[in-house]
């Protein structure tokens, strides 16, 4: 019997037969679409979920008015079926469904949210169901402009209002042409859809508007369209937001009786939270490290017992004892997963085939959706993630290599796995007495559990490839050439920044102050307000300090990506009891009773009892240049070359071992 029954459970709906209950929801990428079709990197990109064990994989964000689309430039183009384009959307579908999955793409129309210009740079007054000023669209930014351009929005006619159903037909009846057997309507996240089931945005006074049924009317009629249009043998999911997050918005109660109107009209409901275009929700859309896992669960289960149709939910179900407890309870029908999926594209076949224990996991980072609109969808953990394509060009092997590996952090580690999984002896070294690297202290940060599970997990793949591993060695230059190493990979990592401070010399770095709290003060100065300090402070407020963090600088993570920010700002707001911030103060001093600080105003001193110093990390370059004549070949990655994020260290671990042949 399998490990995960109720996951790994088939269904079939309208005759088609969907393989487990583990759903890949819509990615919308840079570079996947080229003039509005699939381009062939989306078709490695997509095919890997589907490759991976997913019974459904979705593309994302067709508009179906180009008018009125979430961006511009990079949806998929919907609206005529192209003779031209046929081939790229067969290929894409056939992607897919050589693996067994049901191809799906994913519906929307922005509604009021549109942007204010076509592809051609004309002006544009966005629709929706009733008139709203709002702020011109700008890329979300931390700090958002205090006198922006505005919109007033304009109330959609009936004319259009039938335009608009007949477009999601249309676009529809293409989908299914070009090979497609599924669509997802977003009727979530605050697009046109959920405009018109909105209380707080929906201020119609005709038949669309006013009561419950009367909000549902455009979704129904829109839903008996599509089903006209497709026919009884194609699936129509639906994606809801069950709390719009707003006030006067609708609520789980609302929903429910949302979904009641349309239970009969689709085949499956998917559960979502919040509203997009409201950047403080983006934390709850795409939950971060702080945010419980499975938060839509609960609410899924509340809808799925007043209605007809099957039910999925989406939000952090990326731990498969939890989608399995939900899944038997009767709380959904279906898991869907995207950044799980991200993150491991594998994760449904290791499921069904009882490797759980060999999942990568999503550390809930959000730098994939940080890089959406750049260099496409990049992930902190898997380095192959939307280079599907160039990776099928990777030279095999031709000889079994002794690789050694300086350093047992996450970029070391992974040059190590990536080196044993590609059949060479590997030897890592590791001055400290446990594996891990910077990321130790994810050891004792009470919310950093998804980043410490990645360090667990390489750990173990360390020890299933029979990598050898020696900690509490200190490497040497003679010591690596006696090991006679085809290949040497320096990952020493960095090192705190001492700052010039009087005083501060015995002041301890974030990476202690983790490692023995107890040791701590009651109040806590931290000297630089970068991430590290941030989550420091917020690690340490949350327990029984009081935490001053301060930064010269006139704010605070500069360079934090935008959404990581909002939801950092989240917690900090959280803590602001038992944390506060001082910018603009450049620490002077630091003596027996607190830091003394200069700011614009002049000196002051800040009470404390304990000092921390978070200013930075210092690459190990030089020490690291100490082996460069050990082995036929060295290459120096992670920190220790250039100090970065996470995921350039992992990223330089795995191309390293790529390159050994």
């Amino acid at each position: 019997m399998r490990k995960y029954p109720h996951l790994s459970a088939p269904i079939t709906v309208r005759g088609i037969t969907l393989k487990n209950r583990i759903l890949a929801t819509p990615i919308q990428s840079a570079g996947t679409t080229s003039g509005g079709a699939p381009t062939e990197k989306a078709c490695a990109f997509f095919g890997e979920r589907a490759r991976g064990g997913a019974a459904v994989v979705t593309m994302g964000e067709a508009a179906v008015n180009n008018c009125y689309a979430i961006r511009l430039g990079q949806t998929t183009d919907l609206t005529r079926f192209d003779f031209q384009k046929a081939d790229d959307f067969h290929r894409f579908v056939y992607s897919i469904e050589r693996y067994g999955a049901v191809p799906s793409i994913q519906l929307c129309h922005a509604g009021t949210e549109a942007n204010p210009h076509d592809e051609q740079g004309n002006e544009l007054l966005p629709i929706g169901p009733s008139p709203r000023t709002r702020p011109a669209m700008d890329r979300p930014s931390r700090t958002p402009n205090p006198n922006p351009r505005m919109i007033t929005t304009l109330e959609m006619t009936h004319e259009q209002i039938r335009e608009t159903i007949a477009d999601f037909a249309n676009c529809a009846r293409n989908a299914k042409q070009y090979g497609f057997k599924m669509i997802q309507l977003h009727g979530g996240h605050g697009w046109l859809l959920d405009q018109f089931s909105s209380k707080l945005l929906n201020q119609r006074t005709d038949e669309y508007g006013g009561s419950a049924e009367n909000r549902a009317r455009f979704a129904c009629e829109l839903l008996d369209a599509i089903r006209a249009a497709v026919g009884p043998d194609f699936l129509i999911e639906y994606r809801l937001s069950w709390d719009e997050m707003l006030d006067g918005g609708n609520t789980l109660e609302d929903t429910i009786e949302f979904a009641k109107h349309i239970q009969d009209k689709v085949d499956i409901i998917n559960v979502s939270i919040g509203t997009h275009w409201v950047l403080d929700h983006c934390n709850r859309i795409f939950p971060l490290w702080f945010v419980e896992h499975g938060l839509n669960i609960e609410a899924a289960g509340e809808i799925k017992k007043n209605v007809s149709c099957l039910v999925s939910v989406v939000g952090g179900v990326d731990d498969p004892a939890m989608a399995e407890a939900a899944l038997a309870a009767g709380k959904c029908d279906f898991i869907s997963m995207c950044r799980g999926l991200i993150a491991d594209p594998h994760w449904p076949n290791k499921v069904m085939e009882g490797r759980d224990d060999e999942i990568i996991p999503c550390v809930r980072c959000i730098t994939c959706h940080d890089n959406m609109a750049g260099d496409g969808t990049l992930c902190a953990v898997n380095p192959k993630t939307l280079q599907e394509l160039w990776l099928r060009d990777t030279p095999d092997v031709t000889a079994r290599r002794r690789v050694v590996v300086i350093g047992g952090g996450p970029g070391g580690m992974q040059a190590a796995i990536t080196a044993a999984q590609r059949g060479h002896e590997v030897i890592l070294l590791e001055k400290e007495p446990e594996l891990g690297g910077i990321l130790k202290f994810t050891n004792y940060h009470t919310s950093k559990k998804d980043m410490n599970a990645f360090i667990r997990y390489q750990i173990h793949m360390l020890e299933e490839l029979g990598v050898d591993v020696r900690t509490g060695v200190t490497a040497t230059p003679e010591y690596v050439d006696a090991l006679d190493a085809h290949t040497v990979i320096a990952a020493l990592g960095s090192e705190p920044i001492r700052p010039r401070i009087p005083g501060a010399e015995g002041a301890r770095s974030a990476l202690e102050a983790y490692a023995d709290q107890d040791a701590l003060g009651r109040r806590v100065a931290i000297i630089g307000g970068n991430l590290s300090g941030l989550e420091l402070g917020i690690d340490l407020a949350s327990g029984r300090h009081e935490v001053t963090v301060i930064e010269m600088a006139d704010d605070v993570a500069l360079g934090a990506p935008t959404f990581y920010w909002y939801g950092v700002k989240e917690e900090l707001a959280h803590q602001r009891e038992r944390m506060s911030i001082r910018t603009g103060a450049a620490c002077v001093a630091v003596g027996d009773g607190g830091v003394t600080v200069r700011t614009k105003d002049g000196e002051e001193t800040i009470p404390c009892d304990s000092v921390v110093c978070a200013v930075g990390m210092r690459a190990r370059a030089d020490e690291a240049d100490r082996f460069m004549g050990c082995g036929q070949h060295f290459v120096k990655i992670g920190d220790c070359a250039r100090v970065a994020r996470m995921k350039q260290a992992v990223t330089a671990g795995y191309l390293a071992a790529l390159n050994i042949v």
